[in-house]
């Protein structure tokens, strides 16, 4: 089959870089091409022959007048139509798609979705549509607020929709019975266990500071013994990396966190190897790729009780659940493995036993079987 996945990149990102790799992995029995609308980064090893940028470079006017725009229709409708302002980019996926003859296309993220669902189902009513969904439903919700009517039309045409969790399922499904739920594979390496000995709490994050919950993981840091440290491996604008530094060291808390960067490859792996504990202080995730990789890693794990933890820790049974972002209380659990090595290595036994279900093999069994349902269909 010929796929076409649309996303704003495959470059850094969790949903971007899951994309490009069940892309890269889909590629061995399918021709898939790889179609970003909004940054041509590729980090990911995608050949460049099946890389096709949509984007479109517009200058500061041009960006103005579609903001304009939005604001206008906002103001007169009191909801969007986000795919009225991708006529460019919609041009260049049409000839990609007549060019190429694609028979599937995968949207990755809500984004994508509300841009180009409907027009691909209007001109291409032939082309199987996948919405895949990486964010929690609450959160979606709260995004898609000014053109929700839209949000739900577009997963109602899609011909499946793809979520990461029983939560997520359980509120797409009622849009569109062809919801299933198939996890995000893990995509790192993971060669070898932590031994548990080091005093570095790992924190692997895009620096957002509202939804990753940078301020609550600073208030967490106050509590920690010397000469135990969060190591932060983050990416972001310079804008984010400064606001975040800032917060830091308006928090006091200079000597118990510290900021790396964004780490890659074997770099982020020995991220993971030279810790003891993997901390989540977000306020919403929907499957986090992070977690998933300190699972493999071999980590214990201190999150707050968002729906993506809830699915990743089962509720508790493999890793330590935070209720109502209550950060004197993470604090005490944070402490108390620190005290404990023979709890961490408990938690261990857990994590690496729960790592295997996102395998890359188990996770790519369930993408061919969609997929193959559909061919058997044709043929």
């Amino acid at each position: 089959m010929k796929i076409g996945i649309v996303g704003p990149s495959f470059g850094y990102g969790g949903a971007n870089l899951v994309a490009a790799a069940v892309g890269n992995q889909l590629a061995e029995n399918h021709d898939v091409y790889f179609l970003p609308y909004e940054d041509e980064a590729n980090v990911t090893a995608i050949p460049s022959k099946r890389f096709c940028s949509l984007v479109q470079q517009r200058s500061i006017w041009q960006k103005r007048i579609i903001q304009v725009k939005k604001g206008i229709e906002l103001g007169l409708q009191h909801q969007l139509t986000p795919s009225r302002y991708i006529d460019d980019e919609f041009k260049h996926l049409t000839q990609i798609i007549q060019q190429e003859k694609l028979d599937v296309i995968i949207l990755n993220s809500y984004v994508a979705i509300v841009r180009f669902c409907s027009r691909i189902k209007a001109l291409f009513p032939q082309i199987k549509l996948i919405a895949w969904l990486h964010e929690d439903p609450d959160y979606a919700s709260e995004v898609t607020k000014n053109y929700r009517p839209v949000f739900e039309e577009s997963l109602q045409q899609a011909d499946k929709v793809i979520c990461l969790s029983q939560k997520a399922w359980q509120v797409y499904q009622q849009l569109n019975p062809q919801t299933e739920i198939i996890y995000n594979p893990l995509i790192l390496a993971s060669t070898g266990k932590s031994d548990l000995r080091q005093s570095v709490i790992s924190f692997t994050t895009r620096l957002d500071i509202e939804i990753k919950g940078l301020d609550l993981l600073c208030e967490v840091a106050k509590s920690l013994p010397d000469p135990w440290v969060i190591r932060v491996a983050g990416q972001g604008s310079e804008k984010e990396e400064a606001a975040f530094n800032e917060l830091v060291n308006q928090m006091r808390v200079t000597t118990k966190i510290q900021f790396v960067g964004p780490l890659t490859g074997d770099e982020l792996v020995a991220h993971y190897l030279n810790s003891s504990i993997f901390l989540s202080t977000s306020r919403t995730e929907a499957l986090p790729l992070v977690m998933i990789e300190a699972l493999s890693f071999g980590l214990p794990i201190i999150s707050f009780d968002h729906s993506g933890a809830k699915e990743l820790l089962e509720n508790g049974k493999d890793g330590i659940l935070i209720a109502d972002l209550n950060t004197t209380a993470m604090g005490k659990a944070v402490n108390r493995l620190i005290e404990q090595p023979a709890e961490r290595q408990a938690w261990q036994v857990k994590s690496l036993k729960r790592a295997k279900e996102f395998s890359v093999t188990t996770v790519m069994k369930k993408w061919e079987r969609v997929l193959n349902e559909w061919r058997e269909k044709d043929e």
